[in-house]
């Protein structure tokens, strides 16, 4: 078993960072920074998942969902499909074929496999329970994620929804698509799970801090519905952190 970082205090100081320190101008949109921010924000999951499937496999794991992500974004900007006809702002750096920032990809897979992760502890040895709660994690997360960046203005949709200027398609497109990338994942780590019977909760590791301090940033602006459903989220991430380490530490 993979030990976990000691996390939950970091993803509380970026829960006040995200009330106190988040503010977007020109310059803390500089494309620059938020690559650098975004990429370390990354870091701690991907190590955690190499350590638990080994080099080899997280680096495949790494590059397939991680261009996967960048070719079903690159579809929704041109076609509208899966999430709906939405735009990104240039804060997030150089745009593949004038679409998608290159850097999305590290964006996304944090969440994925945060997921990936909380499914591991739900799914009782059921590949369809382990594919259908990522999927509905994934949603819950893109819940909290997307009105605070919609509000941030690092992306926009053509046509404003209900929620917080998320369209209700944006949320099918990511059940869907959510349901695709927990599926392939848990084909490539079929072997790990047999072993292990659940993911280590350590992969959570990045998004136990970018949960906390987009929380933040939505109760500071008052978004009320998804501010609280992050902090539901974070404590739910934080409460399987540590019955995996109480469990781990008392296993011979």
């Amino acid at each position: 078993m993979v030990r976990t970082p000691r996390i939950p205090i970091a993803g509380l100081c970026c829960f006040f960072v995200g009330i106190v320190g988040m503010r977007f101008t020109a310059t803390t949109h500089a494309p620059a920074i938020s690559g650098i921010f975004i990429i370390a924000l990354a870091v701690p999951s991907i190590y955690y998942l190499t350590r638990w499937v080994g080099i080899a496999r997280g680096v495949a794991i790494v590059g397939l969902l991680g261009s996967l992500s960048l070719v079903i974004e690159g579809s929704a900007i041109l076609t509208g499909v899966p999430y709906g006809e939405f735009q990104y702002t240039g804060a997030l750096g150089p745009r593949l074929f004038d679409a998608v920032p290159g850097i999305v990809a590290f964006a996304y897979l944090p969440l994925l496999f945060g997921s990936v992760a909380m499914a591991g502890h739900v799914w009782r040895g059921v590949p369809w329970r382990f594919v259908a709660s990522g999927a509905l994690f994934l949603v819950a997360i893109d819940s909290v994620l997307d009105p605070a960046i919609v509000h941030a203005g690092l992306w926009a949709w053509k046509t404003e929804g209900a929620y917080y200027g998320v369209p209700l398609i944006n949320f099918i497109g990511w059940a869907a698509t959510g349901t695709v990338y927990t599926a392939l994942f848990f084909l490539m780590v079929r072997r790990p799970l047999r072993s292990h019977r659940t993911v280590p909760i350590s992969i959570a590791s990045s998004l136990m801090l970018i949960l906390p301090l987009w929380t933040g940033y939505l109760l500071r602006e008052m978004l009320i519905v998804p501010g609280c459903l992050g902090i539901a989220l974070s404590l739910a991430l934080g409460m399987t952190y540590v019955r995996q380490a109480d469990w781990a530490s008392n296993s011979p």
